[in-house]
């Protein structure tokens, strides 16, 4: 008996239109309805390949997508998940995206249902604060992140594909392909999206959060994350002394700037840094995160400048 879509087309006619185009099909038994995150879990853990992705019945993949994302994870094996940017799609006709630079020279909209999303690397601390970096179905993942505890359900009703990211994101690296190459209809007017059920969201949140909480990775992020803000604090106020003294412009106070006192302070810092590493058994001479690079960059800056 022919097994029917959300739209009634048999899905004897969709593999007849599209079996030519893979090696191979396999179809999951259906899946009971309950929580969303039953028939991806269910999907996950049918997974053979070596590489695996998710694509929604009503999201859309640009031809360029497959090719760019495997191209980087051929060219880059120590990247677990390559993902690229994606462009969200309004459905409906008449809901423009409300964009500074989509308005005309009188300010109205200019009539674009188009708007770039997540067109950055992965940001591993707004992910761990429950921020949306990735698209549900803008990556490619090799299949040696699945282990035991990413194929657990965890019986979510809604943001599924979210705790998903999340899991593979602190297991293992992630490389950006810098082009948008999927597409993420969008629908403004129609209510009956999850994403509009904002009690049930909320829900969700708190218990990814609280999934996520006691990983290692999470408190490992959280420890970098409190670290580097502390000596971010120490050179906005050293920032502030520099630019104090450029800006009176005494010959006397310029010189000051150059002094042993800003020297040794600044070699304090990229001491803390250091020490702040070994103590946490990693090694002294590399950063691991975006930030603290940032910092040692600017300390190593600045010395030179107190030995100019």
């Amino acid at each position: 008996m022919p097994v029917e879509g959300a739209e009634g087309v048999a899905l004897q006619e969709v593999l007849a239109r599209y079996q030519t185009d893979f090696a191979s099909f396999r179809i999951l038994p259906p899946q009971p309805a309950g929580m969303r995150s039953l028939s991806l879990w269910s999907g996950l853990r049918a997974v053979t390949a070596p590489f695996f992705a998710v694509l929604d019945d009503d999201d859309r993949l640009h031809p360029n997508h497959v090719a760019s994302a495997m191209e980087l994870l051929r060219e880059r094996p120590d990247v677990s998940l390559a993902h690229s940017a994606g462009i969200r799609v309004q459905e409906e006709a008449g809901f423009w995206e409300d964009e500074q630079h989509l308005r005309g020279p009188t300010g109205a909209p200019i009539g674009e249902g188009r708007r770039l999303e997540c067109f950055a690397g992965v940001d591993r601390a707004a992910m761990v604060n429950g921020e949306r970096v990735l698209l549900s179905h803008c990556w490619i993942a090799r299949s040696e992140l699945l282990d035991e505890r990413i194929l657990t359900d965890p019986n979510l009703p809604l943001l599924e594909d979210q705790y998903l990211h999340s899991l593979l994101i602190l297991k293992g690296s992630t490389a950006f392909t810098f082009r948008p190459t999927a597409e993420w209809n969008w629908r403004s007017a129609t209510r009956d999206n999850a994403v509009f059920q904002e009690d049930h969201i909320a829900g969700c949140q708190e218990r990814i959060r609280l999934r996520l909480r006691f990983l290692p990775e999470v408190e490992s992020q959280r420890r970098d994350d409190e670290a580097a803000e502390s000596v971010q604090e120490q050179l906005r106020e050293l920032r502030k002394d520099i630019e104090a003294f450029a800006w009176v412009g005494d010959p006397e106070m310029l010189a000051l700037r150059r002094s042993t006192q800003a020297l040794l302070l600044l070699r304090g810092l990229r001491r803390a840094l250091r020490d702040w590493k070994a103590l946490r058994g990693q090694p002294t001479g590399g950063f691991s995160t975006t930030r603290t690079k940032g910092l040692r960059s600017f300390l190593s800056r600045m010395v030179s400048l107190g030995r100019e």
